[in-house]
């Protein structure tokens, strides 16, 4: 009974906390503008005029550099959920979407979620048809390998400016680093 209401408490606390946390991100996101100025006067007694409008500079390149990441990222999960959504398609895969779904949002994870869409979609290929796993295994390490080195660098270099060729280097060498 001890472990019972334990479990409870700290699950309900989780909930709470997962409610609030909600409430602020959605305030936070309805009430940006009045934020901003807030921010932007605090910054002013703080820093003085003159570096806020370096400070808020600087703060705007890199939004609007955040955003074209998230966009571009959302877009390559958008693609690669489409190409699994037909791969699984022409092998008759059941749950179709759910799969195609879960690997498109799970590839908006960096590095681990493909691992982690890959794994859920072969449990769920595993359990339901099970003859076609070796087939979508090959399929998602050859997509993967694609997208990695072709369709991410593509994607990224226009949001970032660079050649598809530095792209590359910074993933390969940002991966071997980090």
């Amino acid at each position: 009974v001890n472990l019972l209401i334990n479990f409870a408490y700290s699950f309900s606390g989780r909930i709470v906390n997962f409610i609030i946390v909600l409430a602020m991100a959605l305030y936070a996101l309805f009430d940006r503008k009045n934020l901003k100025t807030g921010a932007i006067r605090i910054e002013k007694v703080v820093f003085g005029e003159e570096r806020t409008g370096k400070i808020n500079t600087v703060l705007a390149r890199g939004d609007f550099y955040m955003m074209k990441f998230l966009g571009t990222n959302l877009l390559d999960s958008l693609v690669i959920g489409l190409i699994n959504f037909v791969f699984l398609g022409i092998v008759k895969a059941d749950y179709q979407t759910l799969l195609a779904v879960i690997l498109g949002v799970t590839n908006f994870i960096p590095t681990f979620g493909p691992i982690i869409g890959g794994i859920i979609g072969g449990l769920i290929i595993l359990l339901t048809k099970p003859e076609i796993l070796l087939i979508y295994v090959i399929f998602t390490l050859i997509l993967q390998q694609v997208e990695g080195n072709f369709i991410v660098p593509l994607l990224f270099a226009d949001s970032t400016g660079l050649s598809p060729f530095w792209v590359l280097v910074s993933i390969v060498l940002g991966g071997k680093v980090f």
